[in-house]
């Protein structure tokens, strides 16, 4: 026959159902190809369905083909034209449902299909096989990887879906060796690959369900399955390389193929908007010509659709040139900027709010597009529900992250190997452990004792798990798992089947009671009102249970290793989604702009409509660059698109995007993304201005901070939210979003909660007398929760009142340390309390003594030596040899001293069941009595001229040497030593009539001597570091008595070359000491503020009031390693509440007036006062 092109163009009018009947009849008799072609909005698809229409009439065989997705829709169209009757005459479907057709029909019994799982755990199989046999000349080092298989996994279904067979690959690979030898390696491995899967799906009598369409083409070729049949296909824009096999069988046996395309012009020049359409009707037409088929075109030029002229313009002007630009005044386009997506989606949801309320539209009338639905599913379902919209995202969530498909994978992995990181999955879960709280239990064992690797295995310490409750837990947990590994282990060392471990796997799901968790867990959703997470958490058990048994039966006698299983289970689990099912049918449909399905839609909300998102950025994935796949369709070979087709494929989603929308359309963009990183408006919103100049001002251009509080408020949750928001709402729009809240009785109780919780002051305790309720009518603290509140209240409050902090690990940190050398040090003077007995000790008596310590001290604090691996052993061992050095030193300060220790550990006041001396009393102006306590190191005592003098020794470890700093009294810092200075001194019981010497901190660690400068020598080095710090009784024979050459070797007065060796002393400027009245000065101040702050706290002020601005040797800085930064919310903007230092030698100077002026303030030079901040 000859090849017949006839252009019609139809316009319509009365006569024109008349003329479409002649004219059909006609074709009938010359054509078999018929394209209708035309614009969006053109009537396409009511064309063909008229054209259906009479064919079935007629009598004729009519079969409709259209992409899956469309199925549904198009058979409603198709359904309400022709009616029940007609309709079940018709053969509707896809490709999908042709193919299964004609295989049941004509072909011959086809093998099984393999699902999904079967696929992927033969071609982990086969990867396997041939990397171990290192037959793959390219990819031989990837092939075992488990990031290879997905990809080789795509890369076969391309090939499948293009209709290439392994004998084209190897033919390609053999053309291409001289060429281009690399590629020829890469194309024969992933022949070979894939020729071996399709032998081991043939001997496993199965078949790969993406060879179906080529099978079935071959089965209809030359049959009579086409034979006057009239085929109509719509809705497609491109062919994959099988359905073009099949379209081939259809052009040479039908009587008629119809097909409606989404263009103007197929013989149109290159990178036009419709490029892709081109590309196929131009291959259809080629392949009509080669099968001797009659082709015609039909074009349609009138728009039917749209209802607003500017949308009509809009369709027929982008991406065209040259443009004509809409002259009216109306315009049913809107652009609207919002400062970041959160807001984007809010303005989104009020606007369609404000739609359905104005009983315009339907919430089915209306789609929301964007390309990144990642981006904005979340952010759209939390504004649809403020606003009451109902929806439908067509969005498929993978279901590896949830708690049911992370259990197998904890599983397996366990079975392999015990590790914490495994373990706390499996507990995260809520699927292992009834009771919650036995899960957190176990968790902050396992921190609190660093619990790692084979001590999950054996036995808790007794010493660490005094209730045995952990210990239990554990026996729960793990000796099941224990259990199914021994089972795995075959005494001949034989690798077991993978058939072994799924059943192994499941039974050890049975024996931990995870089904009937499972099942619990669903009923108690159910109970509590939420169906869907009940429902969604059946489904996903029931698809893990299939997936067990295809994983079962498909590895039924191949031997696989634990860690490729996981790996494998892995792959598997990863390609299932989440489907969202429709919860109405009147919703608002929410889809990615490339896989959308436009079904009339009256009105558009396009989103992100940024430079790079859309029209996207198009990049090239898989195997093969852009370059190889050229050579590869040089060599016959025809893959996916090219990056050219994916850039046409794109320009036609924009198009087809912005022709959707009959009434309204909304183009959206963000200025910002969820980072705060700037985004860039398209470019396509310029030619869209261009088109319609309407909207680049008011009201066609808006900003979404600047719609007002009107537009916000449409239901009761949105207005909440505007109004915590602040949507740039002007003084009267917030008065009157409040008014209208107050009226409303549950949203004034919100309306309350929110103005009790915002705000700094929020934090202030509203019931004062309950805080003195919880002490018993007085305040008790220690110099280290004063210390704390001077710090910052809140910080003291959360800490030392609530108690809430994290656990502390039982590792070798600084605290637990400094725990050590405490016990070490208090231990030897209650041994040896004769001072001549302790200096008699030798260096390996002071050596054992420091072992048994720590021995001791690891036993008991640190749960033993057992499970402790090895880096945490030489750690300890290390910090072990470090307390002889230790007790060296003290042993050498004692010697030359005339101080002796008379009290290691004595508490002040009381300490949980441990009584001391007498409490640090003071009463506050409210008459309250605050009782000071706490727990002094050492106190050492000496005589002179028939008085006792005494010091208080603390001693310290930790990464910064502690230095005591006169200025740091100034805020109240380091007040711990002078306060336990003050209660003993004033105890008339415990050193009656005693006089103070001092307050020294003692450097309790062994310093590194490859941390010393390097020019310094290593006794100088070794000197300073073991000098004490603090402050001592400016007295020549105190000073002597602690130091007898006062040279500063070991406390912190040294004699300057100008003193005379009587009289009062004369000292270097570094020099820390107090006369008898800078004392009592001193004294005086310190009470003040400490009173300051009781009362404070008292009155319930625990604000956060940090100090910021300090260092680790002047001032502090409270919030920089704060654990309640998060609960606080302090901000820049409060600024009246964060405390700023004065420069240190300002505040020395400010004390040192203050203890020379019995303790009063004085105010010059702009010094802020303790309880003030300064700049």
């Amino acid at each position: 026959m000859c090849s017949i092109l006839h252009i019609r163009r139809l316009k319509k009018n009365a006569l024109y159902a008349i003329i479409e009947s002649v004219i059909f009849l006609q074709c009938t008799e010359v054509c078999m190809l018929h394209f209708v072609l035309g614009a969006a909005g053109c009537g396409k698809s009511e064309y063909l369905i008229r054209r259906i229409a009479e064919a079935e009439q007629q009598g004729c065989f009519v079969r409709t083909l259209v992409p899956e997705p469309f199925c549904y829709t198009y058979d409603k169209r198709l359904y309400a034209h022709l009616g029940a009757v007609r309709f079940n005459q018709l053969h509707t479907g896809s490709f999908r449902f042709l193919t299964q057709e004609i295989l049941s029909e004509i072909a011959a019994a086809p093998r099984d299909a393999a699902d999904a799982v079967t696929k992927t755990v033969l071609l982990h199989t086969l990867l396997r096989r041939l990397s171990d046999g290192h037959v793959l000349l390219f990819y031989g080092g990837q092939a075992d990887r488990a990031s290879f298989l997905p990809q080789i996994e795509a890369q076969l279904n391309e090939l499948m879906q293009a209709g290439a067979l392994p004998e084209d690959l190897a033919d390609a690979a053999e053309a291409m060796q001289e060429m281009s030898p690399v590629l020829s390696q890469k194309v024969t491995d992933i022949a070979r690959i894939y020729a071996d899967y399709l032998t081991m799906l043939e001997e496993k009598g199965l078949r790969d369900i993406l060879t179906d369409p080529v099978t079935a083409a071959a089965a209809a070729d030359g049959g009579s399955f086409f034979a006057g049949a009239h085929i109509f296909l719509d809705e497609f824009e491109s062919f994959t390389g099988d359905q073009y096999k099949m379209l081939e069988v259809m052009l040479r046996d039908a009587a008629e193929v119809w097909i409606a395309l989404r263009t103007d012009n197929m013989d149109a020049p290159d990178f036009t908007r419709f490029d892709a359409v081109n590309d196929t009707a131009r291959a259809l037409r080629r392949l009509a010509k080669e099968q001797n088929t009659a082709s015609e075109v039909i074009l349609l030029t009138e728009q039917h659709r749209f209802a607003a002229p500017s949308l009509a313009c809009l369709s027929r002007g982008i991406y065209t040139v040259p443009q004509n630009a809409y002259s009216g005044d109306d315009c049913a386009v809107t652009i609207c900027e919002a400062a970041d997506r959160t807001l984007e989606a809010e303005y989104c949801a009020a606007q369609i709010r404000q739609l359905l309320m104005q009983g315009r539209l339907r919430a089915s009338d209306i789609m929301v597009v964007m390309h990144d639905l990642g981006s904005y599913g979340a952010l759209l379902e939390a504004a649809f529900e403020r606003y009451g919209i109902p929806y439908y995202m067509d969005q498929r969530r993978s279901v590896l992250h949830t708690a049911v498909m992370k259990l197998p994978l904890c599983l397996l992995a366990l079975l392999h190997r015990t590790t914490t990181e495994q373990l706390l999955l499996l507990l995260h879960t809520q699927m292992l452990l009834q009771n919650t709280n036995d899960a957190a239990r176990l968790e902050d064992y396992a921190y609190i004792w660093d619990i790692e690797g084979t001590q999950w295995e054996r036995p808790f310490a007794a010493e660490t798990d005094p209730e045995g409750k952990a210990e239990a837990l554990r026996q729960r947990i793990m000796q099941p798992i224990l259990a199914a590994r021994r089972s795995l282990i075959r005494q001949d060392g034989e690798a077991v089947t993978g058939e072994v471990i799924i059943r192994t796997l499941y039974r050890l799901m049975t024996d931990l009671h995870i089904p009937d968790r499972a099942v619990e867990l669903a009923g108690r959703m159910r109970d509590r009102g939420d169906l869907q997470r009940s429902r969604t958490l059946r489904g996903l058990w029931k698809s893990l249970m299939e997936t067990l048994d295809a994983m079962h039966e498909a590895l039924r006698g191949v031997t696989v290793p634990l860690p490729q299983l996981l790996d494998l289970m892995t792959a598997v689990l990863r390609s299932h989604q989440l489907p969202e099912v429709p919860q109405t049918l009147d919703a608002v449909t929410v889809q990615s702009a490339a896989a959308a399905r436009y079904d009339a839609p009256k009105a558009v909300f396009v989103l992100g409509v940024n430079e790079g998102a859309f029209p996207a950025n198009i990049s090239q994935t898989g195997f093969f660059s852009e370059t190889e796949r050229e050579q590869l369709s040089g060599c016959g070979v025809e893959l996916s698109r090219s990056v050219r087709d994916l850039c046409a494929d794109e320009r036609l989603i924009v198009y087809k995007t912005l022709s959707a929308a009959s009434e309204m359309l909304w183009l959206c963009y963000p200025l910002a993304d969820e980072k705060g990183s700037a985004l860039i408006p398209s470019p396509l919103l310029t030619e869209v201005q261009a088109l319609l100049p309407q909207t680049k001002k008011p009201p066609y251009f808006r900003r979404a901070d600047r719609m007002g509080a009107l537009f916000y408020v449409s239901s009761k949750a949105a207005a909440y939210y505007s109004f915590v928001q602040d949507y740039e709402l002007s003084p009267a729009e917030r008065a009157s979003v409040r008014q209208m809240l107050s009226e409303m009785p549950q949203e004034a109780a919100r309306l309350d909660r929110l103005r009790q919780h915002s705000g700094i002051m929020r934090l202030r305790a509203e019931h004062p007398e309950l805080i003195r309720q919880l002490s018993g009518g007085q305040i008790n603290m220690s110099a280290t929760e004063i210390e704390n509140k001077m710090r910052c209240p809140f910080m003291s409050f959360c800490k030392d009142d609530l108690c809430l902090y994290k656990p502390e690990k039982k590792n070798l940190n600084p605290l637990s340390v400094g725990t050590m050398v405490h016990k070490c040090m208090e231990r030897l003077f209650r041994e040896h309390p004769d001072r001549d007995d302790f200096l008699a000790m030798s260096v390996s008596e002071l050596h054992d003594h420091a072992q048994r310590c720590a021995a001791d001290f690891m036993e008991k604090e640190l749960g033993g030596r057992e499970n402790r691996p090895a880096r945490f052993l030489q750690q300890y061992d290390r910090i072990a040899a470090r307390l002889t050095g230790l007790l060296r030193h003290t042993q050498k300060e004692m010697a030359q001293s005339a101080f002796e220790p008379k009290e290691c550990e004595l508490v002040i006041g009381q300490l949980g069941d441990e009584k001391g001396t007498r409490p640090y009393m003071l009463t506050l102006s409210n008459g309250i009595q605050l009782c000071l306590r706490g727990k002094i190191d050492r106190v050492d005592l000496t005589e002179q001229d028939g008085e006792q003098y005494l010091r208080i020794v603390d001693y310290k470890t930790g990464i910064h040497k502690k230095e005591f700093k006169l200025a740091n009294i100034y805020y109240g810092l380091n007040l711990q030593m002078l306060l336990y200075l003050f209660a003993l001194t004033d105890d008339p019981d415990v050193f009656p009539d005693a006089k103070p010497a001092g307050v020294l901190y003692m450097p309790a660690d062994e310093p590194d001597a490859q941390s010393r400068e390097s020019m310094k020598p290593a006794a100088e080095y070794f000197s300073e570091y073991f000098r004490m710090s603090g402050t001592v009784l400016l007295d020549r024979g105190i000073l002597s008595k602690m130091e007898a050459e006062i040279a500063g070797v070991y406390i912190p007065a040294k004699l300057a070359a100008s003193d005379t060796g009587t009289g009062e002393p004369v000292l270097d400027k570094d020099s820390q000491v107090f006369t008898a009245q800078q004392l009592s000065g001193l004294r005086v101040y310190i009470e003040k503020l400490v009173r300051q702050c009781a009362e404070c706290y008292a009155e319930g002020d625990v604000v956060p009031s940090p100090m910021q601005g300090g260092s680790a040797e002047y001032y502090a800085d409270a919030c920089r390693y704060c654990d309640y930064r998060s609960i606080c919310f302090l901000s820049e903007q409060d600024t009246g509440r964060i405390r700023k230092p004065v420069p240190q030698k300002e505040a020395k100077a400010a004390m040192l007036k203050i203890m020379n002026n019995n303790g009063e303030e004085v105010q010059e030079n702009g010094l802020d006062t303790a309880a003030g901040s300064g700049d």
